[in-house]
């Protein structure tokens, strides 16, 4: 037997158009493939976030601007200072 659950989802009508829609743009096999894919993205993103990063986006014209992001993640505490006695 393999390591795998199965979840079964209730999810409103617009959110499984939105879910066709990114299995089409993805070429995403199944919905199943669109979920891992998106918490993979997911994951990154908080990762990178409570690392204390931040999204940038750059335009079609080159410009960057900060781009944001509603994920409420907890900052990795900042190391201590030692000081040498």
């Amino acid at each position: 037997m393999s390591n795998k659950k199965r979840l079964n989802l209730v999810i409103p009508d617009r959110a499984l158009e939105r879910m066709d829609w990114l299995q089409k743009k993805t070429d995403a096999a199944s919905h199943t493939e669109v979920i891992r894919q998106a918490l993979f993205v997911y994951e990154q993103l908080v990762s990178r976030l409570s690392e204390g990063s931040s999204l940038m986006e750059k335009t079609a014209k080159g410009d960057l601007f900060p781009l944001p992001i509603s994920i409420d993640v907890r900052a990795n505490p900042k190391p201590e200072l030692k000081v040498a006695s």
